[in-house]
């Protein structure tokens, strides 16, 4: 079996378990409880997400995690000031840039 029949076959069934939660349990009928809990499960995500990669950069130097970290907190400020994700990921990623060039 080719890698690129499983890929499409793994995608293929993440398609259909996503769609059928949609269908099959609409949010409407959801109580109140579990609609906000799913208010906050892409930012917990993220931040998981964050918090692996910032593992990772330290495992790979001080200076490496040095230039992840202030990327990081630029990020944060600028998504709290302007609450713009085009803004938050240029910032982002100019401030890792940079970082990267002077470490």
């Amino acid at each position: 079996m080719s890698a690129a029949i499983v890929l499409v076959g793994a995608g293929l069934a993440s398609w259909v378990l996503r769609i059928g939660f949609i269908g099959l349990i609409p949010a409407g009928t959801l109580p109140v409880r579990i609609r906000r809990a799913l208010d906050v499960t892409g930012p917990s995500a993220m931040a998981a997400l964050i918090v692996n990669d910032l593992m990772h950069e330290a495992s790979r130097g001080a200076a490496v995690l040095a230039g992840a970290l202030i990327a990081t907190a630029v990020s944060a400020l600028v998504m709290w000031r302007f609450q713009n994700l085009a803004l938050v990921t240029i910032a982002g990623i100019g401030a890792y840039w940079a970082v990267s060039l002077v470490a």
